[in-house]
């Protein structure tokens, strides 16, 4: 049985017509009965973008992570990245960077990266890939960091409804008391919007994979809520 949560406010500032500050701020913790203690990760991403052309964006970012519960240490790390609209249905992003651990995590993560590319096949639908390695907590078992690869397709089925399907690979780096895990998933996804700002959607995840040299499934259920404010200001 895993207890699983995770949580995140974001803000950011539009400072000039080309110029935006940004702060991200989250926090997961998971327990997994059979296993002593719990591991709980904070993370905290200021960043700086700045608009090169009316499709192309680059953005300067700061990372810090701090692991508590069973294991204690901490990550640091920053980097560049780039935003380019190569069409009117098409985008890229890239960014990344190092990413620096203290000697109680046990070992060195190295690097971290994020990258998307999504494409509107449609009016209503999107196809998209998604690739990332990130310090974590994960539902799926402890890690000092996982990374992930994914492709999906969304679909608006309402005024205020999307569907979407997922099919990834993930895999994690091994605390210094338990083992790796790595596997393949399956996502099921139903979003809508509720109205101010308000966002909830629905999801069904299945694994399958290894956890040190065992082979296991896991069906995961999970009810997401996101709310979103935007304050014009104009800055002279």
């Amino acid at each position: 049985t895993v207890t699983y949560a995770i949580e995140s406010v974001g803000a950011s500032y539009r400072k000039s017509e080309r110029d935006t500050v940004k702060l991200s701020i989250s926090n997961s913790f998971n327990h997994y009965s059979g296993l002593s203690g719990s591991n709980s990760v904070a993370t905290f991403n200021p960043a700086y973008a700045r608009d090169l052309s009316p499709t192309l964006a680059a953005l300067v970012y700061g990372q810090g992570s701090f692991y508590y519960g069973s294991l204690r240490c901490k990550s640091y790390g920053g980097g560049l990245g780039l935003k380019w609209q190569a069409s009117e249905n098409t985008a890229l992003s890239r960014s990344g960077g190092p990413q620096l651990n203290t000697p109680e995590c046990g070992t060195q993560q190295g690097f971290a990266y994020n990258a998307s590319f999504s494409t509107r096949l449609t009016g209503k639908s999107q196809f998209y890939l998604l690739s990332a390695r990130q310090p974590t907590t994960s539902c799926l078992g402890p890690g000092l960091w996982q990374e992930s690869a994914s492709g999906g397709y969304q679909r608006q089925v309402t005024a205020i409804g999307t569907i979407g399907f997922d099919i990834g690979y993930v895999a994690s780096k091994t605390l210094t008391t338990v083992n790796s895990y790595h596997g393949t998933y399956v996502d099921f996804i139903y979003g809508y919007r509720l109205g101010h700002g308000l966002r909830a959607s629905y999801s069904y995840r299945g694994y399958f994979g290894d956890y040190g040299g065992t082979s296991f499934g896991r069906n995961v259920a999970m009810f997401s809520v996101v709310w979103t404010s935007e304050i014009n200001h104009d800055v002279q």
